[in-house]
């Protein structure tokens, strides 16, 4: 079965191929962020600090700190090392500094130092439950699946009403192809949160996964209602329609995920399935020849190219 679309959010890195169904953070943009996400809580006009700092430069840990997460919020990372490195020299106990700097190593791809800041974040505030959230996420990159569910597990000890702890629980779970338990995570988190259009969308292509077609289209459709330009779920629920035997639609909804996201070899090969249920042999072909070009994955690599076999004995 092919991969339909799924969603990593947070202030980290996760970036999956193009075209994957699961979607990562940079599939996503700060404001598109839940609202819980520890670099926004707090700062609500980060331009506006960055304003008041030029007139009055910081002096304090408190204030290279603010500005630092002001830079962070703006995508300024580098700027953002350098605050968070001057707050961390004027206070080294300073927790939520490392945190700062562990986001920002995050989403320069720093991995490893990003985990070591939120090792020493964690180290000073054992209960900061955001810095093992975050510390999973950066497990979860490096492929160490248990451990990234160790620091879920530990984060929604320390705070059960955290529905971003089950959201990341749920995509490791989703990695590991524990679909019952990703989908308990995913529920978890839209009860929490019923506007969490990510959990949604994941939830939808956790039930693709265990052919539960009908409840997949479903949650794709509240995720296109809460975030129309949710490119994925149009995929998500394609891959739906297509498999309760509704070509036409599946059709309808992979192009419009190909209107949103052009690059998205998934899509392509979706609408290819659909118009080879059509008999429409030679829209198929073109469609499965874009995934050629498209596709960075092996397995969609594959796939493809069995279609275009297929295709070519008919």
């Amino acid at each position: 079965m092919p991969k339909p679309s799924i969603v990593v959010t947070t202030i980290l890195l996760l970036c999956s191929l193009a075209g994957t169904p699961l979607l990562t953070a940079c599939d996503l943009t700060p404001a598109s962020l839940p609202s819980a996400t520890p670099t926004v809580t707090g700062l609500p006009n980060p331009a506006a600090t960055l304003t008041a700092s030029s007139n009055s430069p910081p002096s304090t840990a408190e204030q290279y700190y603010d500005r630092g997460r002001a830079y962070s919020l703006l995508g300024d990372n580098d700027h953002a090392l350098t605050d968070f490195d001057h707050a961390i020299k004027l206070k080294p106990d300073y927790d939520k500094a490392y945190h700062g700097r562990g986001i920002s190593y995050g989403r320069k791809g720093d991995i490893d130092n990003a985990i070591s800041d939120f090792n020493q974040a964690i180290k000073l505030n054992p209960d900061y439950f955001q810095a093992y959230r975050d510390r999973g996420v950066a497990f979860h990159q490096k492929g160490e699946f248990d451990l990234a569910l160790r620091d879920y597990n530990r984060a929604i000890e320390l705070n059960p009403e955290y529905p971003e702890a089950y959201f990341h629980r749920g995509v490791t779970y989703s990695k590991k192809k524990e679909y019952d338990m990703a989908i308990a995570d995913y529920t978890r988190a839209i009860m929490q949160q019923p506007d969490y259009w990510q959990a949604w969308h994941n939830r939808g292509y956790a039930y693709n996964q265990i052919s539960k077609y009908a409840l997949a289209i479903a949650d794709s459709t509240r995720s296109i209602e809460l975030n129309p330009k949710d490119g994925g779920a149009y995929g998500n629920r394609a891959f739906g329609y297509h498999n309760v035997g509704n070509p036409d639609q599946a059709i309808v909804d992979a192009t419009e995920n190909i209107r949103l996201q052009p690059e998205n070899d998934y899509a392509y090969y979706v609408r290819g399935l659909a118009y080879i249920a059509k008999r429409d042999h030679e829209l198929a072909r073109d469609d499965f020849k874009q995934v050629l070009v498209l596709t960075q994955d092996a397995e969609m690599l594959e796939k493809a190219i069995k279609q275009l076999v297929v295709l070519k004995q008919n």
